[in-house]
């Protein structure tokens, strides 16, 4: 009788009707609930072979088999039949192999005709078949990893990524699944189905299962048909039209949490365990490479992209230009740029602070957004300025356009229970008569605006002439700068007369630019441009120490001093600390504060009354004195001129010029020396050029008088003669 073969009660009905086929015949067939001790050492001689049926879960073999062993798989498992041969199994099938073959060749185990040599033979193709499919991960990495370091676009990595995993990796087919804005997981790239295949997984996206519960992990999932019961159907996983052995989920994290995932679908026996750690150094690569393209996206957004307002910068706003430009070449139409800048603005953020600032910023860019074309490109280019370009027909849509914006930017603002109201300066330029070229266009609309916030008037179209005047004005600030330390600049020094004694009781000094080549430049044409490019900051610091220095000089000599009067410009009032820069002078020089007065606009003060005061008082608590120049062109109120501490008042040449012959400005002169008088503040009278208008401020009870009609500013070698005489303007005395 032919030794018995022992079959395992773990079989399939096909594998035992193979067996039945192979032995039923010729030996005796004996069931067995359970392997231990049947392949055993001992029973080598009475048993013939040994039939195991194995499912997945039974990795690893329990003893080592030393009667010859056959182990059938539900499911083929490399690492489980690498773990068999290892233990002594002499063969591993599973219940895929076909009835006739299995036959075959469990006759020829139990006829001995499969020789160690073979045996060697086996495991040698399977070593290879590992060999090959790591090679194939390994070029996948390596594909992957060429890949990330030469692409520059999102979209075109993730289709390059599916690719390679399955030209390169061997895989079936590939899935690639990123959050959208809605945090649903939607399909990126993929690669080795079918148009109807797609439609099928995306329904696979979008219903989660095991895929969501695999990102929710965070690690590399592997995942086999019998586990995935909520994406295989009858034909294969969703309906596909190929039946996959195996699926990875490998998350994609740029982050602190998981963004997307790679679906790797992979033929039966293709993928296992062993995987695993490959699989997550992709995982680690792409994630990688996806937090790149995060801070890359982020830095041309910073790059291109106004940060507080949403709106295009600068950069951006040329490159749009360009682009209208280009269409506006094949429409036959013409493309305008108008550059706006906010009045009153520094008003703003100097009295409700820069977050409000910020928040008027916003509300204008969503103004400008909501009430302009959806085509029109609008950009910050700025601080306080936008520009906006589209195409046009005629000059009367230019018109309609400047009215609509300056309705958008004048519209109450309502912030923190106050009401806020702006106004708008702007520049518009057209293309091609302005200019062919983005910058060209944008830079002459920038040339319009400034022409426009010197004249005052709301917008200003570009001119030739008025680039000419640009030109002649970044001239004139280029000699500015190089004037400033290099001795270009003096000072000359005016009188102020008393009215009854006719003494020269005080100066006020006046700053003079004499270029080596151009001569004398009037103060007109320099001192707006320095306040307008901020060099009246410098300036005014520097003529605060001449005067200090020139007085120290007089004193040395042994002349009779009186007070001088330097003139203190807003910006420097507000950009630099004229307390500090006053009292570095008054030690630097050992002056007393009464040899410096200074003198302050209406329109100064009146920028940030709550901080002017504040520095007012600070001046004069040094002993400091100050008079409000021009008085009656500004705001003109009692109120204010009763709040701050001002030592006298000035009135402005307007009312001076035509004292003698208009009752109304001789009224308002009247006025102001009353007002002055009630606070206890002298009264100056400046641009005073005739006998009639001395005459009638002395009746009026002016105290100091100031004008041609005593003496022009002079240099302060001439005026050191004047202080030396001590003189007397016999001009007061022959009127009294």
């Amino acid at each position: 009788m032919s030794l018995p073969v022992i079959v395992h009660r773990n079989l399939s009905t096909a594998s035992l009707e193979a067996i039945q086929a192979a032995f039923g015949a010729t030996h005796e067939l004996i069931q067995a609930d359970a392997t231990t001790g049947i392949a055993a050492e001992g029973n080598e001689e009475r048993v013939a072979l040994v039939v195991i049926g194995v499912d997945r879960e039974n990795i690893a073999p329990s003893q080592d088999f030393r009667v010859p062993t056959v182990l059938i798989a539900r499911q083929h498992n490399m690492e489980q039949e690498l773990k068999a041969l290892e233990a002594g199994a002499v063969d591993y099938f599973s219940d895929a192999t076909p009835v006739p073959v299995l036959a075959a060749r469990l006759r020829n185990h139990l006829s001995g005709r499969i020789s160690k040599l073979a045996c060697y033979i086996r495991e040698l193709e399977r070593q290879q078949k590992k060999n090959a499919k790591l090679n194939r991960s390994l070029a996948m990495l390596s594909g992957t990893n060429s890949a990330i370091a030469r692409l520059r676009d999102r979209a075109v990595l993730f289709k390059e990524t599916a690719r390679i995993a399955v030209e390169h990796g061997g895989y079936g087919a590939v899935l690639i699944g990123m959050r959208d804005k809605d945090e649903n997981l939607a399909l990126v790239a993929s690669n080795g189905l079918s148009h109807d295949d797609l439609a099928a997984f995306a329904k696979l996206l979008a219903h989660g299962g095991v895929i969501q519960q695999s990102m929710d992990s965070g690690a590399v999932q592997i995942h086999y048909p019998s586990s995935l019961v909520d994406v295989a159907g009858p034909g294969g996983m969703v309906g596909s039209t190929r039946r996959f052995g195996g699926l990875a989920i490998v998350p994609l994290k740029p982050w602190d949490r998981v963004e997307g995932m790679i679906a790797l679908f992979a033929d039966e026996g293709l993928l296992d365990d062993i995987d695993v750690p490959l699989l997550s150094e992709l995982s680690q690569d792409l994630s990688f490479a996806l937090r790149n393209f995060e801070q890359q996206d982020r830095a041309n957004y910073l790059y291109y992209y106004d940060v507080l307002t949403g709106l295009p910068n600068f950069p951006l706003f040329l490159d749009r230009l360009t682009e209208v430009i280009g269409a506006a070449s094949n429409r036959a139409r013409g493309v305008y740029v108008l550059v706006v800048n906010l009045g009153h603005f520094k008003h703003v953020n100097e009295v409700w602070g820069r977050t409000a600032g910020d928040q008027v910023l916003e509300i204008i860019a969503q103004r400008l957004r909501a009430g302009l074309p959806e085509q029109a490109s609008i950009a910050r280019v700025i601080g306080d300025s936008f520009a906006i370009a589209d195409l046009y027909s005629d000059n009367a849509d230019l018109t309609l356009l400047i009215d609509h914006v300056t309705g958008m930017i004048e519209e109450p603002i309502q912030l923190e229970g106050h009401t806020l109201q702006l106004s708008a300066r702007m520049g518009c330029a057209t293309c091609p008569a302005d200019g062919e070229e983005s910058e060209v266009v944008f830079r002459n609309a920038e040339a319009a605006l400034k022409h426009a916030r010197r004249s005052g008037e709301r917008a200003c179209f570009y001119s030739p002439e008025l680039n000419a005047h640009v030109r002649a004005q970044l001239e004139l600030e280029g000699l500015m700068r190089s004037a400033i330390g290099t001795g270009q600049f003096v000072m000359h020094y005016q009188p102020k007369v008393d009215v009854q004694s006719g003494e020269m009781v005080a100066a006020e000094a006046l700053i003079r630019w004499i270029h080596p080549e151009k001569g004398m430049i009037s103060p007109g044409r320099f001192i707006p441009l320095a306040e307008e490019t901020g060099l009246i900051v410098p300036i005014g610091k520097w003529v605060i120490d001449t005067v200090c220095a020139q007085q120290a000089a007089w004193r040395a000599q042994g002349i009779p001093v009186v007070p001088v009067a330097i003139n203190i410009s807003a910006m420097q009032f507000k950009g630099s600390d004229v307390f500090k820069d006053v009292q570095a002078g008054l030690m630097s020089y050992n002056l007393v504060p009464e040899h410096i007065e200074l003198e302050l606009t209406e329109t100064l003060v009146m920028q940030d009354p709550a901080a002017a005061e504040e520095t007012m008082r600070s001046l004069r608590e040094a002993g400091l004195h100050l008079s409000l120049d021009d008085f009656g062109t500004g705001y003109s109120s009692l109120a204010y001129l009763k709040r701050f501490p001002f030592s006298s008042v000035k009135i402005d040449r307007a009312f001076v010029t035509d004292i003698t012959t208009n009752p109304g400005d001789a009224a308002i002169a009247k006025a102001i020396i009353g007002m002055g008088h009630s606070l206890q503040l002298k009264v100056i009278a400046e641009g005073v050029e005739t006998a009639e208008q001395v005459q009638l401020l002395r009746e009026s009870g002016c105290d100091q008088i100031q004008g041609f009609y005593f003496s022009q500013a002079v240099p302060a070698d001439e005026f050191s003669g004047m202080l030396r005489a001590r003189k007397v303007f016999a001009e007061c005395n022959a009127l009294n």
